[in-house]
């Protein structure tokens, strides 16, 4: 190929002066998806964001501000919609090890557990006074009083049954037994009962085997009776308590009726306060009342109360525990559900879970359980293993957003063919767009928005060497490079040579002869 001399202003940067608005943003907000390489990747977003079942997977190469751009495009998006619910997880009466999930409008959730957790020491304390007081004990010493006559006339039964063969029934620490009496009308003892005539014995011998039903049926009648005994006191202790928990869980009832299935859980909570009323006879007078809490407190897993609009989380650090929540250590133990932990994917419920695709590429274990999880739409806490229990899964109705570079997103293709049954829309920035008016504008318009972020003010002949730079980063003279954040860093350090004075061309110059120093070569 034959060589040919180029003029200085073939090789320099392109000029676009007067391609521009030279005074600064213009009107109107503009974001990096506004610009022609970003465009389509916007466009895909939207589709993944309003189609059901769709997540998307934004590509980008680095520097071409691809997670900025999301997360700005989503705010937006997410500003539009309301907040989702508060998600609360609460005792299962029934199944202990199986923690409950219940939602509630935005703001609710912290409400009904704010007035759970006041009404709990209220309502030990009634109980507690329901069972010291005069008419709890009147109904006990009756119930005891009839017991013991029942158990007197069947002790007096068996001992007319015992006197006719020279037997007693002796109630002693281990229960009744039969004896035989002597003259002085006490028990005889295990000698003199050896010493007694061969006869004698032999005749004893036959009463006790004879009289062995009837002591049998008369421990029968005492074990019933205990049991009727310890009915009778759990009866009238539940008569004296279900008015006082009626009325003090009235007020929530009211309050929360119309969420039906809280009211179905209130109805379970009365009867398995009645239930267990042991428990508030225990609790402190005083203090905290960390036991009753465990099992009739509300766990608050989400408060959306002082939200204002769907959430878009980022989760900078994912793991099982920070994605999916988890089960803590409880001072308590067994399946407190007080001890579960939110992750990641229940903040972002009802909203956009945005993760980095690096970061799943770091650890491969992840992507199985979130795939799983989009697929049955649920989450379950990581690491709920017995003994901790398992809490029931909290359905799951988010987006999620995949961000990272095309090289990641081929990698994750590769070790899961199925990506795309799940991650539907490729939303893909394009490395370099065509450098037509249109383009040049924008471009110039961003430059003027980062400079006003950073708080310089930049002349147009620094603009226009910036918009050059982006051609040769692009290898084109008639294409610009979809790196925009490049541009972005040499506008820092050219506002750093300026000195807190305009950002001019020479600025931008010096900053980009610095750089090549300190990299060791061009650009």
């Amino acid at each position: 190929m034959t060589a040919r001399a180029l003029s200085p202003e073939a090789v320099a940067p392109p000029s676009f002066a007067g391609r521009f608005d030279e005074g600064g943003e213009g009107p109107g907000g503009i974001g990096l998806f506004d610009l022609p390489s970003h465009a389509p990747a916007r466009e895909a977003l939207d589709l993944a964001l309003a189609a059901p079942g769709h997540h998307a997977f934004v590509l980008g190469e680095d520097a071409s501000g691809r997670m900025d751009a999301t997360m700005a495009h989503l705010a937006r998006h997410a500003e539009g919609r309301p907040p989702a619910g508060d998600w609360l997880y609460l005792h299962d009466f029934r199944h202990p090890r199986r923690p409950r999930p219940l939602s509630l409008p935005a703001g609710r959730g912290r409400l009904f557990r704010d007035r759970l957790r006041q009404l709990l020491p209220v309502l030990a304390h009634a109980l507690r006074g329901d069972l010291a007081s005069d008419a709890r004990a009147e109904q006990v010493r009756a119930a005891h009083d009839e017991t013991e006559a029942v158990l007197e006339s069947a002790r007096n039964r068996l001992r007319r049954q015992a006197e006719g063969h020279g037997l007693d029934v002796w109630r002693g620490p281990q229960g009744l037994s039969l004896v035989v009496n002597g003259s002085d009308g006490k028990p005889l003892s295990q000698d003199e009962l050896l010493a007694l005539p061969p006869t004698r014995r032999k005749a004893l011998d036959a009463a006790l085997a004879g009289l062995a039903p009837a002591m049998a049926a008369m421990r029968a009648t005492a074990r019933r009776a205990r049991r009727d005994l310890a009915r009778r006191i759990r009866d009238a202790e539940r008569r004296l308590a279900d008015e006082t928990v009626s009325d003090t869980l009235s007020e929530l009832r009211d309050e929360f009726g119309a969420h039906g299935e809280l009211a179905r859980w209130l109805r379970e909570l009365q009867a398995d306060v009645l239930d267990n009323l042991h428990l508030f006879a225990h609790a402190p007078p005083a203090g905290p009342l960390e036991a009753l809490e465990c099992r009739y407190g509300a766990n608050l897993l989400v408060d959306n109360g002082d939200a204002r609009h769907a959430a878009v989380v980022l989760e900078a650090d994912p793991t099982a525990a920070s994605l999916f929540g988890a089960v803590a250590a409880h001072p308590h133990g067994g399946s407190c559900h007080g001890a579960i932990a939110a992750g990641a994917l229940h903040r972002a419920n009802g909203g956009i879970l945005v993760l980095r695709a690096d970061d799943l590429e770091r650890r491969p274990a992840l992507w199985p359980l979130l795939k799983g999880a989009l697929r049955d739409r649920a989450i379950r806490i990581a690491g709920a293993e017995p003994p901790a229990g398992r809490p029931l899964p909290i359905p799951l109705e988010a987006k999620l957003v995949l961000v990272g570079a095309p090289a990641h997103h081929r990698l994750m293709l590769a070790a899961d063919p199925g990506l795309r049954a799940q991650v539907k829309v490729k939303a893909e920035i394009a490395p370099h767009m065509p450098a037509d008016d249109g383009a040049v504008a924008l471009f110039a318009r961003l430059v003027h928005r980062r400079a006003r972020d950073l708080g310089l003010t930049c002349r147009a002949d620094a603009v226009d060497l910036l918009i050059g730079q982006a051609c040769r980063w692009a290898g084109h003279r008639d294409r610009l490079s979809a790196r925009f954040e490049w541009a972005a860093d040499l506008l820092a350090e050219a506002g750093i040579l300026a000195g807190g004075g305009p950002v001019g061309a020479g600025e931008v110059e010096r900053a980009i002869a610095q750089r090549r120093r300190r990299e060791g070569g061009g650009e």
